[in-house]
Order: structure tokens, then sequence, then C-alpha cells
């Protein structure tokens, strides 16, 4: 027997014998439900999908991103300025450090969002690491601690972004083909280090 006629374009494709219904029972009806339909029912009143996501599948929008940076900048220049000013106080601190740390607590701008990318990457190389707990609860209430310390650290911190002058510079990524020079000599790394170990290939 030939093959029924393929649809117009658009239309509904059936591919279930004519008479036949969708559970070869000849019928349109769905079957029972089971235990399994049952539970997945339960979870789905229990976790409803909408405005309640967990944090792991809300996105992050620009003005999230924007406040982000604004609050990791602030919290980084008031660290830095809490420590110089304990320097300045120190009785151990020479006059010169002294007057240095003073010299630099006048540079920090009022307004963080004012740093680029290179004054703030070398600020929080300076600074203890952040309190993401308090940076969350000042700036991002409707965010986790660690949603924001992932999404800092691994995409919007200028030191790791893959696409900063400062990253670019570091990798000198080359798009070039490998010779077969580069080719055989990447064969032995793998080989000796194994196909897992790329950071150290």
């Amino acid at each position: 027997a030939a093959p029924p006629p393929l649809p117009a374009s658009g239309a509904h494709r059936e591919y279930r014998c004519p008479g036949e219904g969708a559970f070869g029972d000849g019928t349109d009806s769905c079957p029972p439900p089971s235990r399994d339909t049952d539970a997945a029912e339960a979870l789905r009143r229990a976790i409803p999908l909408g405005s309640n996501l967990p944090d792991q599948l809300r996105k992050w929008t620009k003005p999230d991103r924007d406040t982000l940076r604004r609050g990791v900048a602030q919290v980084a220049v008031s660290a830095r300025h809490t420590a110089l000013l304990s320097l300045v106080q120190e009785e151990s601190t020479s006059l010169a450090d002294k007057r240095a740390a003073q010299a630099e607590v006048r540079a920090l701008p009022e307004d963080a969002a004012e740093l680029s990318d290179e004054a703030l990457s070398s600020l929080l190389d300076t600074t203890p690491p952040l309190d993401w707990a308090e940076l969350t609860r000042v700036y991002l209430p409707h965010r986790s601690p660690a949603e924001c310390e992932a999404r800092w650290s691994q995409v919007d911190d200028p030191r790791v972004r893959p696409y900063s002058s400062r990253a670019l510079e570091r990798e000198k990524i080359s798009k070039v083909p490998f010779t077969e020079a580069e080719h055989l000599a990447l064969s032995r790394l793998v080989e000796a280090r194994g196909c897992h170990a790329w950071d150290e290939v």
C-alpha cells in the first residue's frame, strides 16, 4: 500500500492510521491516571512555576547586573577606605606611608559606579573577600548571596570576563589552526597527562 500523501505546508500531520485512537484503542480518550501522574500533579501544585522561580532559574536582567556591579564597587571602595584609615591611625605606620594612604583615600571616588573596569579590578585585588550576605541584603534583596557571588565570580567580574581587555591580554587567544608541531606536542601532552587534565595541558 502506498503511504498517505503529506499534508499541505502548515497543516497538522497525522501519524496514526485512520480510525485508530491516540492510544491504539479506537478512542481518543486518555488513559486513567497512575501513581506517576498523581505524583507529577502533586509536585506541579507544590512548586508552581511563575514569579516564584528558584534563584537559579531567574534570568539576570541588565538592571540586576548593573546593581550587582555598583554594589560590588561600593563595598570594595568602603573596604579599601576602612583599611587605609586604620593604616593611618596605627602608630607604627611611617609618616610617608600615612601620607600615601591619605592621598589614596582622597583619590577614592565618592560614587563607586564611576570606576572603570581596570580601576575596579585593581581595587578588588587589594581588598579582602566581599561579604556577599551584606551586599545582597543591601543591593539585591531578591537574590541569594550564593547566586550573586556565582554571577560575579563567573561572569561579571572584569578580572575573569573573557572579553575584557585584561583577560584577552592574559590569554592571547589565537584562532589560527594548529601547526603539525603544535598538534604533535598537544597529542603528547594528552597522552602523558590524560584527556581530562586540560588545565595542565
